[in-house]
C-alpha cells in the first residue's frame, strides 16, 4: 500500500487555505396542505399555465393556485350527469386558451376564457389505461398517450381515433 500522507496533506491545505470553494444555491420552499387551501394533499399531477397560475390534480379534484394572492381554487371539472364518476384528476396540460384534463373514462376541457367545460368520453377505463403523456399539435389535435396506445383527438371536429401502432 502506497504512502497516503501528501495526498491528505494536500486536500487539507486546499480546504483550510480556500483552494477549493464551494457554494451552493439557496432554494426556498412554502409548504402549502389542506390548512392553506388545497382541496387534498396528494398531488397526482401539477402543471403551470400561460398565465401563470399553477394547477393540481388531486384525490379530490382540481385545484387552481394563484401565485398573487397566494389562494387556491377548487375547480369543478365534472358536468352534471357526466361519466366521471369520482374526483381523480391524473393528468393536465394546456395551451393558451384550454386545460385538458385526465379523468377517466373522460377527457374534461375547461375553457380558460369563458370558464366552460366540455367532457369527451373515450375509451379508457379504470382498468388499468391512464392517460400517460397529452399533447397539443399546430393543427389543433390532442395527441393522447396511454399504456395501451395512442389516440387523437381532433378539438375542431370533436371526434376522437385509435392510432395503430405497427410492432418494431
Amino acid at each position: 500500500m502506497k504512502n497516503r500522507k501528501p495526498f491528505t496533506l494536500l486536500l487539507y491545505i486546499l480546504f483550510i487555505y480556500g483552494g477549493i470553494q464551494v457554494s451552493a444555491q439557496q432554494v426556498n420552499f412554502k409548504h402549502f396542505s389542506v390548512k392553506e387551501g388545497i382541496s387534498q394533499s396528494e398531488i397526482k399531477c401539477i402543471f403551470q399555465d400561460s398565465e401563470g397560475y399553477i394547477w393540481f390534480g388531486t384525490q379530490n379534484g382540481l385545484n387552481k393556485f394563484d401565485k398573487k394572492t397566494g389562494r387556491f381554487t377548487l375547480i369543478n371539472h365534472r358536468l352534471p350527469g357526466s361519466l366521471i364518476n369520482d374526483e381523480f384528476v391524473y393528468g393536465l396540460t394546456s395551451d393558451e386558451s384550454f386545460i385538458y384534463i385526465n379523468t377517466p373514462p373522460a377527457l374534461s376541457v375547461l375553457n380558460l376564457k369563458t370558464g366552460n367545460l366540455e367532457i369527451f368520453n373515450n375509451r379508457f377505463r379504470y382498468e388499468g389505461i391512464l392517460i400517460t403523456a397529452l399533447y397539443e399539435d399546430k393543427s389543433y389535435n390532442l395527441w393522447i398517450g396511454t399504456i395501451a396506445g395512442m389516440d387523437k383527438l381532433d378539438l375542431k371536429r370533436k371526434t376522437m381515433n385509435k392510432i395503430k401502432i405497427g410492432r418494431i
